[in-house]
C-alpha cells in the first residue's frame, strides 16, 4: 500500500468514528442494514462496528475504483482467455470493490455492455472517464444500457449479437414489486429467507444461450481479488421458467456462500431488506399480563425524526409512528422495571394489550 492510499484509507476510517451521531435518514438505513444481517446471517455481532465497516467498505471500492492515487492493484483468479474473447454475461454482485471488473475488461480490450439502474445510467460519462484508465484497445467499444426502460430487454439481446459481453448486478434490484410487474420478479432463497429478485438476465441467458459467468470481488489483506468463477449455461432440456428459477438461485447461492465469508464487504445489507416480506413473522405474545415488565430493546429501537418518534422494528423492518408519552413510558423501561398495576395506572388496558401481543413489552 503506497503512502498516498494508506492516507486516504486513515481519512475514511476518521471520518467514520462517530458513526453514532448520524441524522434519522442515516439512522434508519443503519437499522435497515443491522436488522437484514440479523434476519440472514443469525450471528452476534457490534451493529455500530458492523455499519462502520459497510460505509467504510463503500467508500474504499471509491477510491479502487477512481485510481487516483495510482494504488488500484488487483490479483485476478479464474479468469480464461477462450471465455474473455466471446460474448458472455458476467454476473457481479456489490461486494468489495465491485466495479474493479469492469476496469479488468477494458483493461482486456473487450467491447462490453453495462446494464444501470436509471440513476447509475445518468451518471454514464462520469463511469466512462474512469474506465479510460485501464483501456487498451483505441476501438474498443463501451455501450450502457439502461434496465428500466422497456426496450432494455431487446437492448440486451442485440448487444450480445453483436459480440458485446454484458456486465449486470445481480444484487442491485430496482423498483417495486406490484401486480402489473412481478412477472418479471423470481422468488429465490437467500440464508433460509424468500426474497424477490429480478429473473431477467437468466431468461436472456435462456433464449440466447449465452454463459453467465459469476465475477466475485473481495479484499483480502489490502488486496483486491477479482475471482472468475465456472460459466453456468441455461438448462435447454427444462421449460424456460424452471430454467430462470434454477438458474437465478445459482447465482444466489453463489453471493451467499461469498457474503457469508467477508459480511463486512457486502453493500447489500443496505437495501436487501426492500426485497423481503416479513409481516408474517410478528410472533404473537399470548398469555395473562402480570409481574414486571421492561422494554423489548432486541426487538425494538426508537427513530428520531424532527420532534417525531418513531418505533423500528428489527424483524419485520417496519417503522410506525408513537406519541411523546409512550415514548417516555417505553425509554423508561428499557433501563427499568414496572409492575403490571403500576402501567395499568399510565396506559390504557388496550394499548397495553397491543403492547404485551406485540412483544414491544416483555415480562422481565
Amino acid at each position: 500500500m503506497n503512502v498516498k492510499y494508506k492516507q486516504a484509507v486513515d481519512e475514511i476510517k476518521e471520518n467514520t468514528k462517530n458513526l453514532s451521531q448520524i441524522d434519522a435518514h442515516g439512522r434508519l438505513k443503519f437499522l435497515n442494514c443491522i436488522s437484514a444481517r440479523r434476519v440472514f446471517l443469525k450471528d452476534n455481532f457490534d451493529g455500530l462496528e458492523f455499519y462502520r465497516n459497510i460505509i467504510q467498505a463503500r467508500e474504499f471500492s471509491i477510491i479502487d475504483e477512481e485510481d487516483k492515487l495510482n494504488s488500484c492493484s488487483f490479483k485476478v483468479i479464474g479468469a480464461k482467455t477462450e471465455y474473455l474473447n466471446q460474448a458472455n454475461i458476467y454476473a457481479l454482485f456489490h461486494l468489495g470493490s465491485y466495479r474493479l471488473p469492469n476496469h479488468y475488461f477494458s483493461s482486456q480490450g473487450m467491447n462490453f455492455s453495462i446494464l444501470l439502474n436509471d440513476s447509475a445510467y445518468q451518471l454514464r460519462d462520469k463511469y466512462k472517464d474512469l474506465f479510460q484508465i485501464h483501456k487498451t484497445e483505441e476501438n474498443q467499444k463501451l455501450n450502457f444500457i439502461n434496465a428500466e426502460i422497456p426496450s432494455s430487454l431487446l437492448q440486451i439481446i442485440r448487444s450480445l449479437r453483436s459480440g458485446y459481453s454484458l456486465s449486470v448486478y445481480i444484487d442491485g434490484n430496482e423498483g417495486v414489486v406490484n401486480s402489473e410487474n412481478q412477472e418479471k420478479f423470481a422468488a429465490v432463497n437467500f440464508f433460509g429467507e424468500k426474497i424477490l429478485t429480478r429473473k431477467g438476465i437468466a431468461n436472456v441467458a435462456y433464449r440466447t444461450g449465452t454463459p453467465i459467468i459469476p465475477v466475485i470481488t473481495f479484499k483480502e489483506n489490502e488486496t483486491n481479488i477479482i475471482e472468475f468463477l465456472e460459466p453456468i449455461e441455461a438448462d435447454k432440456s427444462i421449460k424456460q421458467a424452471e430454467s430462470t428459477l434454477k438458474l437465478i438461485q445459482t447465482l444466489w447461492n453463489v453471493l451467499e456462500m461469498y457474503v457469508k465469508k467477508y459480511p463486512n464487504q457486502w453493500q447489500g445489507w443496505i437495501w436487501i431488506h426492500k426485497f423481503i416480506n416479513r409481516k408474517g413473522v410478528s410472533c404473537i405474545q399470548k398469555g395473562k399480563l402480570n409481574g414486571q415488565f421492561i422494554f423489548n430493546a432486541e426487538r425494538y429501537s426508537f427513530l428520531k425524526k424532527n420532534q417525531t418518534v418513531f418505533l423500528f422494528d428489527h424483524e419485520t423492518f417496519i417503522n410506525f409512528k408513537i406519541n411523546n408519552s409512550l415514548f417516555t413510558i417505553l425509554d423508561y423501561l428499557r433501563f427499568n422495571k414496572l409492575e403490571y398495576e403500576r402501567l395499568r395506572e399510565i396506559i390504557s388496558e388496550n394499548l397495553l394489550n397491543d403492547l404485551y401481543t406485540n412483544k414491544i413489552i416483555l415480562n422481565s
